[in-house]
This record gives C-alpha cells, sequence and structure tokens, in this order.
C-alpha cells in the first residue's frame, strides 16, 4: 500500500486492514504507553530512511498493551493493523500534526536499532 496515499487521506482507509511494515520513530510519555508513531513502508527494509509518513499506531485498551512488549523506540516492525482515520495531536514544540491512525492487531519486532 502506497504510504503517500495513506498521508493524503488517512480517513479513506478507516476500516481497512494492512499487513505493512515500520520504524518507530517516537514514543515516550507524549505518545503514551501503548502508541507511538512510526514511519511505514509496504515491505521490509533494513535502513530507517527507506520508511516515510507520519503514522499513530495503538494496541491493546492503550492502558495494557502485553503485545508491545520488547519493542522499542527506533526498532523496525512488522504489523498487521485497521485504519482508524486521521488523528490531530498536540506536538512537544506546540503545534499540532495529523497522522493516520492505526489500530494493532498483531505486531512483530524484527530489528532493533
Amino acid at each position: 500500500m502506497p504510504v503517500d496515499e495513506i498521508e493524503k487521506d488517512p480517513d479513506a482507509f478507516t476500516g481497512t486492514c494492512v499487513h505493512m511494515w515500520g520504524y518507530i520513530v517516537q514514543w515516550d510519555a507524549n505518545t503514551g504507553a501503548c502508541s507511538f508513531r512510526a514511519e511505514l513502508a509496504g515491505r521490509y527494509y533494513q535502513d530507517w530512511f527507506e520508511y516515510d509518513g507520519n503514522n499513530y499506531l495503538a494496541a491493546g485498551d492503550l492502558d495494557s498493551c502485553p503485545e508491545l512488549d520488547g519493542i522499542d523506540n527506533n526498532d523496525f516492525i512488522e504489523f498487521w493493523a485497521t485504519g482508524a482515520g486521521a488523528l490531530t495531536y498536540d506536538t512537544t514544540i506546540g503545534g499540532s500534526a495529523t497522522a493516520a491512525l492505526w489500530a494493532i492487531e498483531k505486531i512483530a519486532l524484527l530489528k532493533k536499532e
């Protein structure tokens, strides 16, 4: 699935199930315990710069997410998820950004960076 299509219209992918690969770019107190920002690709790449887009992935009930155990910031992942539309969030520099929101169904750690 082309990442640029997702970025242009995240709401068009609501309810769509995808199998994609990603590189986690932000997972901290701002994103929460069970959600993170990632750049995605339609296949696995070994280098972070091959991934693109601003995507927000969430797992579990947002308080408990054992499927994310062992996965951290800057990790490479493979996942299956369902599109949940667009999410607008506050940035750490005081602005806002919009990203595609994905509900993780299954996730696997591929490589630690």
